[in-house]
């Protein structure tokens, strides 16, 4: 649904919330603009593309400004731009797809207090629930990660906890929050990572190299610091997801005694019952 501009609400001369710089801090977002050419009517038919609200909650966060990427409206649209159109392979065509069926058509642009990029609220009355994506100044302007392409996967990573995944393991991660419990949950930092490791290796002509060097960083540094059990996982400029070990891994050999061989390689060894939740065998 798409409504006017509310009459008789000031434009401000930037986003009236505190931390907020002005000029704003240079995300790459000109990088990605020329891509789709932004103007009123591609704004509105990305909204359109994900059935989004677009109401008054945006006024004063560039709202009369859609394709001004100095401002968070701006800047949101630029990452649902490299959701929708990054490309098809993998998750590139899956994410967006996915986010279009899940998200709610609710978005709430709020001042936010910089310690998250976008967080998922549900409200529930009795037998009655509501679901919207809170999204603070952070995800316009938290340096130097929020590049577009890391917005795409924040609103994939939201996207999941609105399909029922939790953080699963509360804060028993390094980071202390948005923690998963393993890979094989596939929970919301799993979505996150899997896009941005098909954006890196598939998606890289959309933008930069910086823009991709960035993602990679990010997506490495997730992979690392926000499960409680370790992956044995990163995110390869050209291969995407592999072995940490790669590419010097050590040849397979048996496991010892007593322990399940969860991969058939001897060194997905674990010891336990269903030890092997936590081991992911690739693919």
């Amino acid at each position: 649904m798409i409504v006017a501009l509310v009459a008789g609400v000031a434009v401000n001369a930037q986003p009236q919330c505190s931390g907020v710089g002005w000029p704003p801090p240079d995300l790459l977002d000109s990088q990605v603009t020329p891509y789709w050419n932004c103007n009123g009517g591609d704004s509105l038919q990305l909204w359109n593309d994900f059935q989004l609200y677009r109401g008054n909650q945006w006024v004063g966060y560039g709202y009369d400004r859609p394709c001004d990427m100095d401002w968070p409206l701006g800047r949101a649209l630029n990452g649902l731009w490299m959701l929708r159109h990054a490309g098809t392979a993998g998750f590139l065509g899956s994410g967006w797809w996915y986010a279009q069926n899940h998200l709610p058509d609710n978005w709430d642009q709020t001042c936010g207090d910089w310690t998250y990029a976008a967080r998922t609220i549900f409200d529930c009355t009795f037998f009655w629930c509501t679901t919207h994506i809170e999204i603070p100044m952070a995800f316009a302007y938290s340096e130097p990660w929020l590049t577009p392409a890391y917005r795409a996967a924040v609103v994939l990573h939201e996207t999941r906890h609105v399909d029922g995944y939790d953080h699963d393991a509360g804060d028993q991660c390094a980071d202390l929050v948005s923690c998963d419990s393993s890979w094989q949950y596939q929970g919301a930092n799993y979505m996150e990572i899997r896009w941005l490791a098909d954006f890196i290796t598939s998606a890289y002509y959309v933008g930069s190299e910086d823009i991709v060097n960035r993602a990679l960083l990010i997506a490495n540094q997730h992979m690392v610091r926000r499960f409680e059990y370790g992956t044995g996982l990163r995110v390869d400029r050209f291969q995407g997801i592999i072995r940490s070990c790669e590419p010097n891994c050590d040849p397979p050999h048996e496991c010892p005694t007593g322990e399940q061989d969860c991969c058939g390689d001897g060194y997905s060894c674990c010891r336990g019952p269903n030890c092997c939740e936590h081991v992911y065998c690739g693919g």
